[in-house]
């Protein structure tokens, strides 16, 4: 209704849903936001294997349906931060996965749209997997998080750095794995012991290294960088924001209205 000149950081359910007016200018924005998923090793899921299909399986989907709002990424750190046989991946392989039961997957609403949800469904169907997908808000992550009622949840990251170590607060001990994982304890004190090495390429070598081992546990499903929309009247002049991330706008915007 014209009463808004600015909107940064619109839901992408909301955005792929709504026709934009004429009069609205849409921005996307370079973030270093993240999308991943994570797999709670329990059950059926205890076993790598079984881990690895199901990694493949949601690697494989989405990197055939991603929309225009997400950039597929193969590793848990975007490319660009890390030396570049760190992002050298296998291709996924679809496979079948032997559950006794059904895998349930908490999906971050606010970063799908219903289209995206509707075709992984038919996805799942068609391919005969047992998952169970459901919407999961904002309002509700952490209760599920600490409940650990999920065999694999969708968590967005939303970080600046200028070395890996602030990207990795999720993989801390009880943020989303349970405390008492082995594998989650080993990565961390490896990591730990790397940040201090004060030659760049060394520290950033071992780090790719570290990661590499960890996520060939097949704990994490690197989904996309997402691009967070950034809608205007078109009215309204805006600094060139192309190379800038998302945390950097508000402070041009601050600098501009002053």
């Amino acid at each position: 209704n014209k009463n808004l000149d600015l909107a940064f950081g619109v839901p992408l359910k909301d955005f792929n849903l709504n026709q934009v007016n004429k009069d609205i200018k849409v921005v996307k924005t370079n973030t270093i936001v993240t999308l991943h998923a994570y797999i709670n090793p329990h059950g059926d899921l205890k076993n790598i294997e079984t881990r690895k299909a199901l990694h493949d399986f949601i690697k494989i989907f989405h990197m055939a349906n991603h929309d225009e709002l997400h950039t597929p990424i193969a590793t848990f750190i975007p490319e660009g931060f890390l030396p570049r046989d760190y992002y050298e991946r296998a291709k996924p392989l679809l496979q079948k996965m032997k559950l006794s039961k059904p895998i349930k997957l908490l999906l971050h609403e606010n970063y799908f749209s219903t289209e995206y949800i509707r075709k992984w469904n038919d996805f799942v169907k068609k391919n005969g997997a047992n998952i169970i997908t459901e919407a999961l808000s904002s309002g509700n992550l952490y209760d599920a998080l600490d409940a650990k009622k999920f065999d694999v949840i969708t968590i967005p990251y939303m970080a600046n750095f200028p070395d890996p170590d602030g990207f990795l607060e999720l993989l801390g001990p009880g943020q989303v794995f349970d405390k008492d994982l082995s594998s989650s304890k080993h990565f961390l004190d490896e990591i730990s012991k790397i940040r201090y090495i004060q030659d760049t390429q060394e520290r950033l070598k071992k780090y790719a290294n570290t990661l590499t081992i960890f996520e060939n546990e097949f704990l994490i499903v690197p989904m996309s960088k997402v691009t967070l929309p950034l809608m205007h009247m078109k009215g309204v002049s805006l600094p060139d924001t192309s190379y800038k991330y998302e945390a950097d706008l508000r402070k041009i915007f601050w600098n501009v209205s002053k």
